[in-house]
């Protein structure tokens, strides 16, 4: 055999009977052999990955789109009159009581010749009874009123094409304790003399958070009333988000006006008269009335064109005085 021959045979045999290494990069080296190089370190976590989420950017607003409507104060609203009227057809004089009127009190003859008289020292006391409130009242936001034709479910796994009116608002709490915004809101078509409640629309109200700002949660008259509203110390502004949004508005519409009820829990007594004459007592509720007008027609409503406030129309059954853009009325 050559010598070439022989050590390539001796160099294969030496090669088969070298012992198997593992695999794994923590088991220490064989026959005490050196350690092997250990692995690179994994890398660090960017920067990026460790901050906080940002939060999210919403749309800023140009001065004078939004219009805010301040709380109204009443000195006469903390607190109200009422008859008992369970008490008074029981004792029509309830808490009357006489008392013997001295002769000094009388004026004319002498003190010494004048008798004792009956007098009434005390009112009733089931009438004019004075109640105590703790008022409270929202400061009230809203942007210009906005049209969309949308797609509304109509049943029957069907949908009709429809011209939504929408107003985005924020209510905001400038009161120290949390309360409960529960609305109830009505549109008035003074044209065609026909009221128009809210409508609860998903669809609605999500394409027009798309529209008006992806990254803000409007909430529509059901959800924001779930949770109270929380105090707005100075400098802060914790004000919450809605929308409010119609249908089937008459296209005639010209002059119309949105009655708001819920941003205050003032109310006051009145009294009217029964289909009989007799006079009745009810409670009304204090009310946030906004007008609005738009010069357009029927046939082609844009949101561009609707106006804050009454026009100086003649034709309007309003006096002039009263054309204001917004007034607290109850209802």
């Amino acid at each position: 055999m050559s010598i070439r021959r022989f050590a390539l045979l001796a160099l294969l045999t030496s090669l088969l009977a070298a012992p198997a290494v593992c695999a794994d990069d923590n088991q220490p080296p064989a026959n005490g052999g050196a350690a092997a190089a250990p692995k690179e370190a994994a890398a660090a976590p960017k920067e990026d990955e460790l901050a906080p989420a940002r939060p999210k950017k919403f749309r800023k607003l140009a001065p004078g789109i939004e219009n805010t409507i301040p709380p109204d104060s009443n000195t006469e609203e903390p607190f109200s009159r009422i008859n008992i009227i369970h008490l008074l057809e029981r004792d029509p004089k309830f808490g009357e009581r006489p008392w013997l009127k001295k002769p000094a009190d009388r004026a004319g003859a002498p003190t010494s010749e004048q008798p004792p008289a009956l007098g009434v020292l005390s009112k009733n006391a089931a009438t004019e009874v004075r109640l105590q409130h703790n008022l409270w009242g929202l400061e009230f936001t809203f942007k210009p009123l906005g049209l969309m034709w949308l797609d509304v479910p109509s049943g029957d796994d069907k949908v009709e094409r429809k011209l939504v009116w929408y107003m985005i608002y924020h209510v905001k709490n400038p009161g120290a304790d949390p309360v409960r915004f529960v609305p109830r809101v009505l549109l008035y078509s003074d044209d065609a003399k026909k009221w128009y409640a809210d409508r609860i629309n998903a669809v609605a109200v999500e394409a027009i958070q798309k529209r008006e700002d992806k990254n803000r949660k409007l909430l529509n008259c059901v959800d924001i009333s779930e949770a109270e509203i929380p105090p707005s110390p100075e400098g802060e502004d914790n004000s919450v988000w809605g929308v409010f949004t119609w249908e089937d508005i008459d296209p005639k519409t010209d002059v119309f006006s949105i009655y708001l009820q819920g941003l205050t829990n003032a109310y006051r007594r009145e009294k009217i008269d029964d289909e009989n004459g007799k006079p009745q007592w009810q409670f009304v509720r204090k009310t946030l009335k906004i007008n609005f007008w738009r010069p357009s027609d029927e046939f082609f409503e844009t949101e561009d064109e609707i106006r804050l406030g009454l026009p100086k129309d003649v034709r309007l059954e309003i006096p002039e005085a009263d054309r204001v853009e917004y007034e607290w009325v109850y209802r």
